[in-house]
Formats: C-alpha cells, structure tokens, sequence
C-alpha cells in the first residue's frame, strides 16, 4: 500500500467514526423516548388500585365484626431514610431506597405476623398517607409490591403531602399527583364504602382536546359491625386543582380537590343517626384547625372515639405526649387569634386560652425564664421565637419554636406539670388523637374493637419484622 493510500484511509476513520457516532447517538435517543412513552402507556394502562388479590375477599365476607382488629400505619414513604438507630444500623447503608426497603420489609412482616396472630378477626390495615416519597413510578410500584401484594391483608390508605400536595407543578405534566389520585379513585371505588366524595366524569370533548374530571376530596367512609370509620386524606379541608396529559389515551386529566366538610358533616350526621361509634383518619391532624371542622368534631364528640392521623415520623401513641408543637388552635371567634397559645413575656411563660362565652383567658405557669432556658431547654432568651398559624398547616411558618426545633416530649411533659392545658385543647373536647407512627421509625397501633368501641390499643415496634415488641396505650385522656 502506497504512502499516499494510507494516508487517505487515515483521514476517513475520523469520518466513519462520527458517522457512527452520530447513528448511535440517534439510536439511543429514540430508545430513550421509546422507553419514556412506553412507561407513561403503562402507566396510564396499569390496573392500579382494583382489589383484584385475595386479599380483599375476606372484607366482603367478614363476619367477627362485634370483636375484631384493624391496625392503623401512616407513611410508607418509598423512599424514605431510617429514623432509628436500630433500622440504620442493619440497613448498613446510607442509600435511601435501601433504608426504605428495609424498614417497610420490617413494617410488612410485623403487620403479616399480626394478621396470622388474630386470624379471622383481623379485618384490615388503615395508612394515612404519604404511600411514596414522591409518587414516581418506581416509588409507586414499590408501594404495591408491599402493601398491595406482600402484605396479607386489604388496605384503606389515604393521601398525604408526599402523594400530591409536594408534587403538583414538580412532575412532568403532573403524572405523580395524578398517578396517585388514579389509584386512590379505583381503590375507594372497590371498597365496601358506604360513602365517597368523589366523581369522575367520562371521557368528553373541551377545546382543545379530549379530557377526564376527577372532582372531591377522596374522602369516604366504610363500615365494620357498628363502627364506622372515615378516611379523610392530607387533612379535611385541603383544596387544590391541576392537571396532566395522558399520552396513552390522548386526552387531559383535570383534578379539582375540594374541601371534605361538607360532606364530612351529612356523612357523620348519618352514622350518629345510626348511633355508629367514628374513628377519624387523616394525614395531618386537625390541631391546626378550622372553626368549622372543629365544631363538626365537637357536634359529634359522643361519637367519636379517635382521630388518628401520621405525618410526623417520630411520633407515636397519644398526641398528650407531647409530641405536638407547643401552639394550637380552637374554635374561635377571635379570628387574628390561635388558641390555645403559650406566649414568652417579661420572663414568664403565659396560656392564652378561649372559654365557653369566647372570652380571652391569660394563665400565668409559673414558669420563669431561668427555668424555661437553663433547667429544660438550656437556651437564652434571644433564642425564642413566637408566630402564629396559617390557614394552610403544611406551611413551615407558625410553630412555638427554638432555634428552629419543636419541643420535644421531655420539656413538654415538664409544661404540662406546671399546669398548662394544650392536652385539653388538641385532643378536642376530650377525644383523643393518636400518632399512627411510621414505616421508617418501625412502628404502628394495633386496634381491638369490641361491641362498637375502642378494646384496647398497642403500640407496636416492628424492629425485625417482630409483632411482640409493643405497650398499651391509654385510651382516655
């Protein structure tokens, strides 16, 4: 070969390769796109939320229903970290999706021992929200493989901030929040409801395309024997609206979530007609309340047994633990006002509270500044901050806090022993409210109801996949 030749072949090989380069690329684009459209037709295809296991059978056939167990979990969270030492020390690994699986396979096998435990008396599993970390497809599925497929028993979930509220305007054309509204709506339409606040419409045309209406709360109530139980989502009155196209079905879905008051009062009207004992779930407890929800909780009060609600991780049991920020809010017509409050003033600790005829009461605790910064939280003065709620209690804004942190149970306890009355104000006209716990601190409650009321409650530690590690809770305040 001739040195001019080689020379030649020598300038094509720059040539061919980015041609094939150029091909390649265009072959990896198209996959991608391929794979992407491919995975929004399966999930929009995907028979999510239809009961279509074993598990749902025994609901519809369930006959101890004057004697029987439901547990009640929240935030599943896939993905979420350990928040105990116990759970980060066997996940041997930083990575979320490990710690995630490892404490929901801990949550799922405690829950399936439970389920063998109580046999034929054991009736479901209530999660209040925050089913997945962000409602991606992925996060999705690893929800289903647990709680929909490993776990033995039918599920009542509930939406949390982590399966809409976080995401609107934050996943591509909104398929997260609607991914999870999709299965909430087939889910509830599947199971023994007597009452649902929700409609879909059907497919219709609306400039400039086709579309579908999902419209309500997604709240909606079920009975077992004389129990009726309401699951109410992120918290009663949420309301929002957004949308997203469904490539798979070429058309737009719009989502309008509304205010479940409304409907919370006919639907409570009802069971108290029927002299049913409620138990309230929900995502968000209702200590950062409305006037309205409030007065429909006390116009039932007799009835109401429990308000079990999630969304703090590392809370657990009864809210009078302390576990609560030290701020909370009542019916009240003094509306620039949320009470009861604890206000810091010239080095002395004060309640504001409302009585019965609206009036303002200020109680002084007792407690100096000398005590609330050196003996139980070791802070100065400058160090506290004092605000006031929103309307919206997912707003970071309106806790009594320190340095940014939330009491914790210890110096709770300690303004509780000098007097103060929070306990009385967020467990509503003395129904108490329970912490359901949480997947990634390894805990859940245990309800036994008998003859139309609350038996007995455990708290339960699932470190292991364990069922025996628990403490009963108190069930009056």
């Amino acid at each position: 070969m001739s040195k001019k030749s080689l020379q030649y072949i020598l300038t094509l090989i720059p040539r061919v390769c980015v041609q094939i380069h150029k091909k390649a690329l265009i072959i990896f684009s198209l996959t991608f796109y391929l794979l992407t459209f491919v995975s929004c037709l399966n999930f929009y295809n995907k028979d999510i939320g239809n009961n279509n296991n074993n598990n749902y059978k025994d609901i519809f056939n369930f006959t101890s229903t004057n004697d029987f167990y439901m547990a009640i979990i929240s935030d599943p969270q896939l993905y979420w970290t350990c928040e105990n030492k116990i759970c980060t020390d066997n996940a041997k690994s930083t990575d979320i999706t490990v710690q995630g699986n490892l404490s929901n396979t801990w949550q799922v096998q405690s829950l399936n021992k439970a389920i063998k435990e109580y046999a034929d008396r054991f009736y479901g599993v209530i999660i209040n929200g925050d089913l997945a970390e962000h409602g991606h497809y992925h996060e999705f599925n690893a929800f289903s493989s647990f709680y929909e497929s490993q776990l033995n028993k039918a599920i009542f979930p509930g939406l949390g901030n982590h399966d809409y509220y976080n995401n609107i305007s934050d996943c591509y054309e909104n398929n997260c929040a609607i991914r999870m509204i999709k299965y909430m709506s087939n889910k509830i339409k599947n199971l023994p409801t007597t009452n649902i606040d929700l409609t879909v419409s059907n497919v219709y045309y609306q400039f400039p395309s086709n579309r579908r209406d999902y419209k309500g709360s997604l709240s909606y109530s079920w009975d077992v024997g004389n129990v009726h139980f309401v699951q109410l989502n992120l918290y009663p009155y949420y309301k929002t609206s957004f949308n997203g196209w469904n490539a798979s079905e070429a058309l737009r879905e719009y989502v309008e979530i509304t205010s479940s008051l409304n409907w919370l009062t006919d639907d409570l009207d009802k069971a108290k007609s029927l002299n049913k004992s409620i138990i309230l779930n929900m995502h968000i407890s209702p200590h950062k309340d409305t006037y309205t929800l409030s007065r429909i909780i006390q116009n039932n009060a007799p009835n109401i047994k429990a308000i079990f609600v999630g969304h703090q991780h590392e809370n657990m049991g009864l809210a009078y633990d302390c576990s609560y920020s030290l701020e909370s809010e009542i019916p009240t017509k003094n509306n620039d006002l949320h009470l009861p409050s604890l206000v810091l003033n010239n080095g002395h600790l004060y309640e504001a509270i409302e009585d019965n005829n609206y009036n303002i009461q200020i109680t002084d605790l007792n407690i100096s500044e000398t005590d609330l910064a050196s003996t139980i939280l070791n802070l100065k003065k400058s160090d506290f901050s004092m605000t006031y709620y929103p309307i919206d209690p997912m707003s970071t804004d309106g806790d009594l806090d320190v340095n940014n942190k939330k009491f914790n149970n210890d110096q709770c306890k300690f303004l509780l022993s000098k007097g103060a009355k929070i306990p009385k104000a967020i467990n509503l006209q003395g129904i108490p409210i329970y912490f359901s716990g949480s997947s990634s601190n390894n805990s859940y409650l245990l309800v036994h109801f008998k003859d139309g009321d609350i038996e007995n409650i455990k708290l339960v530690r699932s470190f292991y996949g364990l069922f025996e590690q628990y403490e009963d809770l108190p069930l009056t305040i």
